[in-house]
């Protein structure tokens, strides 16, 4: 990832590696950014509550291209 690389509210982000009870790839988006100490409030998919995480632990996620037929 790359170290300048800042989050907005509403990004939509993913886990690079394990952590706790989050798997690698799960999904979240920023709820709040503590730019100063690169920490961020997300909440991810299928899971209640807020997780504080460093940045080096996300990047954005890719979105999935659709293919029309």
């Amino acid at each position: 990832m790359d170290p300048s690389q800042q989050f907005q509210v509403g990004d939509r982000v993913c886990i690079t590696r394990p952590l706790g009870d989050l798997p690698t790839g799960v999904s979240g988006t920023i709820q709040r950014c503590f730019s100063i100490s690169q920490l961020y409030d997300v909440r991810f998919d299928g899971y209640q509550a807020l997780r504080v995480i460093h940045r080096d632990n996300l990047e954005l996620e890719t979105p999935v291209r659709q293919v029309v037929a």
